[in-house]
């Protein structure tokens, strides 16, 4: 499973850092977890094909005290047979690949390899792939923070800079993303924007910044004052650090709500506001 996490020129860095520390987190976390499971699991096999093994030795030894001497030749036999199964157990114990991460998550951009300059004083991060929309799990698109620091050019607001958006190669992979059904994404602030102005989400239920909701509702989607809005293979989150609360999101959709609470406890960060999920229920506490 994997976490794609869009950089583009103008990007807000903390709408990328946050969620990829919480996802980063959670997926070692469940990694580990499940090798736990998988570990326990082997010994409780092990363990039974030994009391089998045991319980065989001593019916054969009963065998052999009451049988013909052919009859003791067949028991040993048995008995070796369940020695070298048990032999075929451990072997594919030891074998077995355990990986300690349960979610890859990557920094990727619609160019492929570079460095991208955010909108933050000149803040830069490298992306290390294209984006590709046929991985299955999240793919997670900030919002801006520019102008683009250096650069007497780019002096535009916010909106122009996630509009620039629409003029890349991005549009078309997320649209790509949103069409395979094991891939859900996300947004984080401006995110929904970018991706509402590109013509991508009409129709649909998002949140973004309290300064950008009437212009993602003019776009044509239901808008949510809400911190997390869920729906389904959509999940926005509103402002900058509602990161966190969206990478936890994930988290525990995909891995349940032990591993999102242990990620809570190892950042010293409680989860804030509404998740508001669109399915028929009403808004809950996240």
């Amino acid at each position: 499973m994997y976490a794609q996490i869009v950089l583009f020129d103008g990007f807000d860095p903390l709408d990328v850092v946050a969620p990829f520390e919480v996802l980063a987190a959670g997926g070692a976390l469940a990694g580990s977890t499940q090798a736990s499971a998988t570990r326990a699991g082997a010994t409780q096999a092990g363990a039974t094909q030994a009391g089998a093994t045991q319980a065989g030795a001593t019916q054969a030894g009963a065998t052999q005290a009451g049988a013909t001497q052919a009859g003791a030749t067949q028991a040993g036999a048995t008995q070796a047979g369940a020695t070298q199964a048990g032999g075929v157990l451990v072997g594919g114990v030891q074998a077995r690949s355990v990986h300690c991460g349960a979610l890859e998550v990557r920094l990727v951009s619609a160019e492929g390899a570079r460095r991208v300059v955010s909108g933050t004083l000149g803040l830069a991060l490298e992306a290390t792939a294209v984006l590709d929309p046929d991985l299955p799990g999240y793919v997670v698109v900030p919002g801006a923070s520019g102008p683009i620091a250096g650069d007497p050019e780019l002096v535009d607001t916010i909106p122009v800079l996630l509009a620039r958006v629409g003029d890349t190669a991005l549009p078309g992979l997320i649209g790509k993303a949103m069409a395979r059904p094991d891939v859900t994404v996300a947004t984080v602030c401006g995110g929904s924007l970018a991706l509402a102005m590109a013509g991508l989400l009409e129709g649909r239920t998002a949140v973004t910044h309290a300064q950008g909701m009437d212009v993602l509702e003019a776009t044509g989607v239901t808008v949510v004052d809400a911190r997390v809005v869920d729906d389904g293979d959509l999940v926005s989150a509103a402002g900058v650090t509602s990161g966190l609360d969206l990478g936890l999101h994930l988290l525990e959709r995909s891995f349940g709500p032990r591993v999102a609470h242990a990620v809570e406890q190892l950042f010293q960060y409680e989860r804030r506001g509404i998740v508001w999920r669109n399915a028929g229920l009403e808004p809950v506490a996240a």
